[in-house]
Order: C-alpha cells, then sequence, then structure tokens
C-alpha cells in the first residue's frame, strides 16, 4: 500500500533536508535483510513520478510483503497531516482504524463520537473534561437508581486532559489485565490507535521497492510511505498474586511472549520501597473489570481484582479501567481526578447535582470518545504517571531479568539448563558476556555478603556499567525501558500464533527525547535478608499442600500451623491467607514461625465467624478453607447495651405502631365527625327553612290569632270565675268530710288498742315463712359477702336465726329425753 495524499506544498526546505527514509526490499531468491538509509538534500515533490531517478509508482504492488529492515533517526514532529501507514500481518497499526473511520464518516456522518465540554483548572496546562451521557427522572428512573434516594439522577463521563498532543513514538505497549472479551479488546485497541493517529506525524519515511522475479533485472520502481506508531498489545487474564508475611502483595503478570513482569514492595534498611522487575513496561495498562455475578467464587473475584487494582496503580503508570458491562451493582471504586470514569450524580430539588458513585467506563462509552481528546489523556497520564527524571539504568527497567536469568540457571533432573536456554534466548555474544559478569558479580555480591555479616555491615551497592544501581525507590519510579536489542514478538490476544520478531530500532521513539542520567541518587542501605527473600519469592516454586492447622489462639489472633510432614522442612510452602467476615474481606497481619504463620486482625470485631481460607501462591489456588470464632465476647455492659438497645428498638417499633393506630383512629374519627358535621349543617339549614316557613304562617296568621287570644282570655276569665266559686263550696265540702273521717279513725284506733299480736302468731311463726326468710337473708349475705360487705345487718340476722334454731333444737332434744325419763314437763319449762 502507497501513501494516497503528498506532502504540503508549504513544507520548506530545511524541514525536508532533515528527513530520513528507509528503504525496505525483499527479493524471492534471497531471504537476507538489507540495510540502508537514504538521505535527500533537495526538496521531494508531491508526486514520486517526477523523480529525477525514474522511480514512480505501482499499482499492483503488494503490501504484505515488505519488511522493515532499516533504522531510523530522530526528527522533531512534523506538521499533522491525513496520511496512511503501511501495515502487515504482524503489526498492528492505526492504518485499520483511519480506514474504518474514513467509511463511518462517509455513511454515518461526522457525529459517531461525543466531544466532552472542557473546563479550565488551576493547573494551565490540564483541562477537565466531562459531559452527560443520559439522564433519568422519577417515572423512567431504573431501579437500580432508586436506591440513592434522589428523584434525579444522571450519568456522566469524566477525564482530565491536557492541553499537548501525544508524542508519537515507534511503538506503543498497552497491557490488558483481567477477563476481557476478544472482541472488546481489538474494538480498544482500534480506537487508541485511531487517538494515537490524530498526533502530529513525524518526517520518517519508508521506502518500498518493487519485488521483482529470480534472474531478471532489479527493478527501479519505489513507493514512500510515511511510518506509523505500532500497538504492541499483551493481555494477562489472571496475574499470580503473592502475599508476603505482612499486608503487602507481590504481583507476577505474564506476557503474550513467556516474559515476565513483577511489581510489588520489597524492605530497604527500615522502610518499604516500590520495585519493578522484569522485561520492558508498559506505556498503558486496561484493567477489565469482572461481571458482576453474586456468587461467593465472584465476590472472592473481586476481591482479588481490586488488590492487583491497587498494586499497579502504586507504581504509577497510566491506568484505565473498562468494563464491558456498567457495574452498577459494586462497590464504588477510588478513583483520582485525571482518570476516565463514569460519574453517578443526583440531585434533590432543593439542592445541586452531587457525586453519588464513580465507576469504571465501559466499553461502549469508551468507544464514542474523541480520538483527539483521548489522545490528550494518554498524554496527561503519560506526563503526570511516569516523570522523565527517573533512572533508566535501575534493576527495574533492564529488557531481561537478573531473577529470569538465574532461574534458568538452575538445575532440573540433575542437568544444567544453560544450553537450552540459549537456544530459547538466541543471545548475541554482548549479551553472553553481559550474563557472565552478572554472574561473577553475583558470587562477589555473595562473598560480600559473608564478609558484612562476620564483620557486622549492612552497607552494600551494585555496580554495572558505570551507573550506581539499587532497588528503585517510591521517589523516583522506573521509567519503562529502551527497545530491546532481542527481537521481540509482536503478539495479539486473540492471535497468539501469528507473532513475528521485528527489526530492532537504533531509537526509543520520536517525541520527547528521555536522557539518561550518569549518576543516579545515592541508594539507600540494602537489607540483605529482604534481597534474598525477593529473590526467593521468584525462583520458588510452590508446593501444592494442605491439612493445615488453624487454631484460635486468642480473641484477635489465630494460628496456622504446618502439616507435621512439613514442619522439619528448611524451605516452608509458600501461601497466603484471606480472612472473609460474610463477603467483606478483613485487613490482617501475618507473622512468620518456625511452626507456621500467626495471623492478627488489624481491626477488632465483636464475636463472631469469620471464612479464612489458604490460597497458593501460584495461580490462586484454593487449598483449604475453613470457618473461626474470632472477636472479642461481649462484656456484661455491652450485653446491657444491647439489651437496651434491643428494648429501645421494640419501643420505638410499638410507639411506630400506636402511633400509627392514632393517626388512623384520629383520621376515622375526623371522617366521622365531618360527616356528622356535614348531617348537622343539612338539618340546621332544614331547620332554618321551616322556621322560616312558619314565621311566615305566623305572621300570615297574626290579626287571627290575636283574635283568638282575646276571645279565649275572656272565655278564660269568665270560667276562672266560675271554678273559684265552684272550689270555694268544694273546698267547704272536704272540710266537712275530713272532720267526719278524723272520728271514724280515732274512734278505731281506740277499738284496735286492744287487738293483739298472738293472734298473728302462727302466721309470722309458720315453718314455710322462716324457711323463706331464711333463704332470703341466706341470699343477702352472700352477696354482700362478695361485694365486701363483711358485717352486715342481713348476716347478723342469719347468724341470729341460726343461733335461735340450734337453741330450738337443743331444747327439743332435752324435752324428748325428759319425756322418754317420764318426766312431766310443759311448754315453759
Amino acid at each position: 500500500m502507497r501513501s494516497a495524499t503528498s506532502s504540503p506544498a508549504e513544507e520548506s526546505q530545511d524541514s525536508m533536508s532533515d528527513s530520513s527514509y528507509e528503504f525496505l526490499g525483499r527479493s524471492e531468491g534471497d531471504a537476507a535483510d538489507l540495510s540502508d538509509t537514504v538521505s535527500v538534500d533537495t526538496p521531494i515533490p508531491d508526486d514520486i513520478s517526477s523523480l529525477s531517478d525514474g522511480f514512480g509508482h505501482d499499482d499492483d504492488e503488494e503490501e504484505d510483503d515488505d519488511v522493515s529492515v532499516a533504522a531510523s533517526s530522530q526528527h522533531e514532529p512534523a506538521q499533522p497531516t491525513t496520511v496512511e501507514y503501511p501495515q502487515t500481518d504482524a503489526q498492528y497499526t492505526s492504518l485499520d482504524v483511519s480506514k474504518s473511520l474514513a467509511s463511518h464518516d462517509t455513511e454515518l456522518g461526522s457525529d459517531i463520537y461525543q466531544k466532552l465540554s472542557e473546563h479550565v483548572t488551576t493547573d494551565e496546562n490540564v483541562l477537565q473534561a466531562y459531559e452527560v451521557i443520559r439522564e433519568f427522572g422519577t417515572a423512567d428512573m431504573p431501579e437500580v437508581f432508586r436506591t440513592y434516594g434522589h428523584p434525579q439522577i444522571r450519568l456522566g463521563a469524566q477525564m482530565a486532559v491536557s492541553t499537548q498532543v501525544l508524542p508519537t513514538s515507534r511503538s506503543y505497549r498497552i497491557l490488558y489485565v483481567g477477563h476481557l472479551d476478544a472482541w472488546a479488546m481489538d474494538a480498544v485497541n482500534a480506537h487508541i490507535g485511531a487517538a494515537l493517529h490524530s498526533s502530529p506525524s513525524s518526517s520518517r519515511y519508508n521506502v518500498f521497492q518493487e519485488p521483482h522475479p529470480t534472474g531478471t533485472p532489479s527493478s527501479s520502481r519505489v513507493q514512500l510511505e510515511r511510518s506509523g506508531t505500532e500497538l504492541i498489545v499483551d493481555h494477562c487474564a489472571s496475574p499470580d498474586l503473592h502475599q508476603r508475611g505482612d499486608d503487602t502483595h507481590l504481583l507476577v503478570v505474564t506476557l503474550n511472549d513467556g516474559s515476565r513482569l513483577r511489581f510489588g514492595r520489597i524492605m530497604i534498611g527500615s522502610n518499604r520501597h516500590l520495585s519493578t522487575a522484569g522485561g520492558e513496561l508498559p506505556d498503558l495498562i486496561i484493567l477489565g473489570h469482572p461481571r458482576v455475578h453474586s456468587t461467593p467464587e465472584s465476590e472472592l473475584e473481586e476481591a482479588r481484582f481490586r488488590i492487583i487494582r491497587d498494586v499497579l496503580k502504586e507504581h504509577r503508570i497510566p491506568v484505565i479501567d473498562i468494563a464491558v458491562v456498567r457495574p452498577y451493582g459494586q462497590d464504588a471504586y477510588t478513583f483520582d481526578s485525571d482518570d476516565l470514569r463514569l460519574v453517578v450524580q443526583g440531585r434533590s430539588e432543593d439542592h445541586d447535582y452531587t457525586t453519588l458513585k464513580e465507576l469504571p467506563i465501559d466499553v461502549f462509552e469508551f468507544l464514542t470518545l474523541e480520538p483527539e481528546q483521548l489522545n490528550r489523556h494518554l498524554s496527561h497520564l503519560t506526563a503526570t504517571q511516569t516523570p522523565r527524571n527517573s533512572t533508566t539504568g535501575t534493576l527495574a527497567s533492564r529488557a531481561w531479568s537478573l531473577m529470569d536469568t538465574l532461574r534458568t540457571f538452575s538445575k532440573a533432573n540433575g542437568r544444567f539448563l544453560l544450553p537450552s536456554f540459549l537456544r530459547e534466548r538466541e543471545l548475541s555474544s554482548t549479551e553472553i558476556f553481559s550474563t557472565m559478569w552478572v554472574c561473577v558479580l553475583l558470587a562477589g555480591l555473595l562473598m560480600a555478603c559473608n564478609s558484612l555479616v562476620s564483620t557486622g555491615g549492612t552497607s552494600v551497592s551494585l555496580a554495572t556499567d558505570g551507573v550506581t544501581t539499587g532497588l528503585p525507590t517510591r521517589s523516583a519510579p522506573s521509567l519503562r525501558g529502551t527497545v530491546s536489542s532481542a527481537a521481540v514478538g509482536v503478539c495479539y490476544s486473540n492471535a497468539p500464533a501469528s507473532c513475528t520478531p521485528y527489526a530492532p530500532a537504533s531509537t526509543a521513539s520520536i517525541g520527547e527525547p528521555r536522557p539518561l542520567e550518569k549518576k543516579a541518587e545515592a541508594a539507600p542501605p540494602l537489607d540483605m535478608k529482604a534481597l534474598v527473600d525477593w529473590m526467593d519469592l521468584w525462583a520458588y516454586e510452590p508446593i501444592n499442600i494442605s491439612n493445615f492447622t488453624i487454631e484460635a489462639t486468642s480473641a484477635n489472633t489465630f494460628m496456622i500451623t504446618y502439616p507435621s510432614h512439613l514442619k522439619g522442612n528448611k524451605r516452608k510452602p509458600a501461601f497466603y491467607v484471606r480472612v472473609l467476615k460474610g463477603s467483606e474481606p478483613v485487613a490482617i497481619r501475618v507473622l512468620e514461625s518456625p511452626e507456621g504463620k500467626e495471623v492478627t486482625l488489624i481491626t477488632s470485631f465483636p464475636e463472631d465467624t469469620f471464612n479464612v481460607s489458604i490460597y497458593g501462591s501460584r495461580r490462586d489456588k484454593l487449598v483449604q478453607t475453613t470457618e473461626l470464632k474470632l472477636g472479642t465476647p461481649p462484656s456484661k455492659l455491652s450485653h446491657l447495651s444491647n439489651r437496651f438497645r434491643e428494648l429501645s428498638r421494640t419501643v420505638r417499633q410499638d410507639f411506630a405502631i400506636i402511633q400509627g393506630t392514632v393517626r388512623s383512629e384520629s383520621q376515622r374519627a375526623t371522617e366521622r365527625l365531618s360527616k356528622r358535621l356535614d348531617g348537622i349543617d343539612e338539618l340546621w339549614k332544614t331547620t332554618l327553612h321551616r322556621s322560616q316557613w312558619w314565621s311566615q304562617q305566623l305572621q300570615e296568621s297574626k290579626s287571627t290569632v290575636a283574635d283568638r287570644a282575646e276571645k279565649l282570655a275572656s272565655t278564660m276569665t269568665a270560667q276562672w270565675r266560675i271554678a273559684s266559686d265552684s272550689s270555694k263550696s268544694t273546698l267547704k265540702q272536704a272540710q266537712m268530710t275530713w272532720n267526719s273521717v278524723g272520728s271514724r279513725l280515732a274512734a278505731l284506733g281506740r277499738q284496735g288498742s286492744s287487738f293483739g299480736w298472738e293472734r298473728t302468731r302462727p302466721l309470722r311463726t309458720s315453718k314455710v315463712v322462716l324457711q323463706a326468710r331464711e333463704r332470703s337473708l341466706r341470699l343477702r349475705c352472700d352477696l354482700e359477702t362478695r361485694l365486701g360487705w363483711q358485717d352486715s345487718r342481713s348476716c347478723q340476722t342469719l347468724r341470729q336465726m341460726e343461733l335461735e334454731k340450734e337453741a330450738q333444737r337443743l331444747i327439743d332434744e332435752r324435752r324428748r329425753k325428759g319425756r322418754a325419763w317420764g318426766w312431766r314437763l310443759d311448754d315453759d319449762s
């Protein structure tokens, strides 16, 4: 393929004189690579066919047979133009992106991307970009947003962008960490390629020669193509996570070519310092967030992913979080103000929008970002996350790891692996010589360790190639290294078999130069025990074992004891411990001992059941899990406080129930009262209407009533007179009758005084009357006794009657006995 556009006509002679060309070609009979650099001292016209040497275009040229075999030199970026880049099967350039975008722009227009609104910040070189993606009201709000308790919710994309674009370079390394689908990685790669394509292109060109059949003269027809940025993509779905004796973690990421990158902390003196080891560091790390599932395995995977994310972000490498599905149900992640993220905001009626949650951006929203803004976002991350004054000759930026080399030299089945190492690596004589020097320096280092241990010294430093080298510290993180001199494969996550080595380049990038400091800062005293532990961690292959003994030793401490058959071994098995309370991970502190590991909960908890899991140090293999009862048992005071809280909660619930009942009853009473008031109102209206009618009737019959009243008054006066006369005569007659009746009553009284009670005795003392009286008195006494009247009159009379009855019985008994003896007794005796 050749360029479809030409250079700008305004390009000056000086800029073109500084240009360099790469001569690319390969014959069918000879597979040897040719290398040459062509310089042009005169301006290049737009049409290549007008060159004086007769070079021209060939429409039938095959672009897949061209392989770059020459190095280029470093130049300043040229003016941005619309160009196309050469593409091969082994190189992932931005050509596909430019072609696809061109077709999309033709078919769908220029609105396929969403440009975020940019706002000024306190830093004049940084802008904050934000744009609302979607808004929800109360009517159309999904259930997942109703838990926030806000009537209005909106989603927005936010990130920080630089005012300068990202300088173009020969290659751009991307490392995917986590489970991300192949189609998503392809789409993200294409979009990042489009973003890198928006940077100003350099004045570097490749010259392609037309292939010719064997035995024919060499063709003079060539083609010029502008060089493009190559994406080197690696994918590690499940990195190895190792836990040291304390709460620090070490991360091992395996790349597509089998090399490894290691991230973590080591002890230097009494402090922990960040350190990386392995191959060249990536320019960008993309974290693929796991999908949301409500299973214990997914919760463990999410907790493990959070630890991996924290370890990678500590090393200040540009990181972008991407999820296939928006994880609304997960806990919020911690983002910096510069990161690309999805912001969930809510607003109530009386307040403005506030941030409720920050989530990783999803793939579909990421693909809608404008490439130019994404380019400036990558430029800002590169400038802030990777300082330019770091030492490039440290252990962290080696193209190959010292630990990998030493592990390769170890014995396997009693034989050294040096020949296989040389065959696999295909090292040059310079690298073999460097490896021998490393072995010599390591032997000297071990001898120095022995002498220092015997003399009590602790200060050790390493010197290689005239640069003082130490383990990198947090204040000076290591840069990504320069291009390795060995051939490196360009691998895709979905096509690992198509990896093809490309030729080395003499420079790292076309962008801003990164000078190598001749002398680094003085390294702190090196803790040899920490260095030996670090080396042993990477060289040691863990043993798959189980049957650990887990016992609680105190309220917040438990002991993990090695199995009995491994207690005598000098090298203990490598594993790490995870403690969960429910589904939440618990922070722990681990202390090594000859018998095992003592684990202490950093935070004190009340007594509860905790899930303790033991994982192998390789691939996070679950070895053993159990449940322990840990935590501080509740004291009497806490028990009383808990009881008081339960009682108060019960009282509040009862009060709420009573309050609801009173509210409902008051509402019912109000309704009934309003109904009655309505009835009274209707009755009052009816009464008023009737009173008005009666008043009208009264008013009409007023005269008639007055006449009748006058007549009635005269009639009543006459009748009153007649009645008074008759009453007077009646009184006289009654007085006469009363006098006669009184005389008769006086006579009867005089006659009744001689009438005695003896005549009524048989009636009053009859057995039937006495029994009836006794029953009535007994019933009344029982009733008064139940009512609380202990000494009532009826009870006294009843007791008196019982006494008289008993006395009469005794008298009758004596009389019966006297008569039996022949005594003559009258009633009185």
